[in-house]
């Protein structure tokens, strides 16, 4: 606006009326245009300071809950989180995921139940008692991917009933017995549960029941392993060209070994 009263102005004569409105078009013209450069000034004035405000309130990150030197990010499981009950289960979660999930069928089944989440379990994960016949069992879980059980861990835990003066006791894995194992099994009282075996007795429930096992399955971080001794879940971190587990507390297993998770579930 001011420019085009400038120009008008310009464009008047310089006298009579003609020049009373050319003075008039200038005085109005040049006070247009100051204003108007007072507000472009101001409001660049003004959009920098609310640069710096919003720089200067940003939120900065938290160097404590940053990862350590050789520390990697494990806050997502290693594959789609499983809908329904498959061997799938047993590959993602951890030992004490697993653990769980064995206690929880065999409350479904009628027993009353009593374990340590972490510590020395002197060799038995999972105690069940049933109220009905006054029958005690011991359980022995574990977690196992490829490796079978063999006899030799059969027969710990047959050592471990014996003193406890128990005939007859349950062995879970998510693996699989070696026929000497399962025969010596067999032979003491002992039910050789298989992740097969294990697989069809979840199936073998109500939908209901099999939705509240997976819910356990599933519960918080089940990929991450459970430190045996303090309780904590553990992180992955790697040492050169190593991964291992290792935990706050200072305990470590290593990744990838033949006997997954067997120091934790031992």
């Amino acid at each position: 606006m001011g420019t085009i009263l400038l120009l008008m102005a310009f464009m008047l004569g310089g006298s009579g009326v003609l020049a009373s409105a050319r003075k008039l078009f200038l005085f109005a013209g040049w006070q247009i245009l100051g204003a108007g450069a007072a507000l472009v000034f101001l409001h660049v004035l003004l959009s920098k300071r609310a640069a710096s405000v919003q720089k200067e309130h940003r939120p900065q990150l938290n160097q404590s809950s940053a990862p350590s030197a050789g520390e990697t990010d494990e806050d997502a499981p290693p594959g789609p989180r499983p809908s329904q009950w498959s061997a799938e289960v047993f590959a993602q979660i951890e030992w004490r995921r697993f653990e769980a999930v064995c206690e929880k069928l065999f409350v479904l089944k009628g027993f009353e139940t009593r374990s340590k989440p972490f510590g020395p379990d002197d060799g038995v994960d999972i105690w069940l008692h049933s109220p009905a016949t006054r029958l005690t069992v011991p359980v022995q879980c574990k977690h196992w991917k490829s490796t079978q059980v063999g006899i030799k861990e059969v027969r710990e835990f047959l050592g471990v009933m014996a003193a406890c003066h128990i005939k007859r006791g349950i062995y879970a894995t998510t693996s699989r017995f070696s026929d000497k194992a399962r025969q010596f099994a067999r032979a003491n009282g002992i039910s050789a549960l298989d992740g097969g075996r294990l697989l069809a007795m979840i199936q073998a429930q109500t939908p209901q029941q099999q939705q509240q096992l997976l819910d356990v399955a599933l519960q918080g971080e089940y990929w991450k392993p459970t430190c045996a001794s303090c309780g904590h879940k553990m992180a992955r971190k790697k040492t050169g060209n190593v991964f291992s587990w290792q935990c706050k507390c200072g305990k470590s297993q290593p990744i990838f070994i033949g006997k997954e998770n067997a120091a934790a579930a031992a």
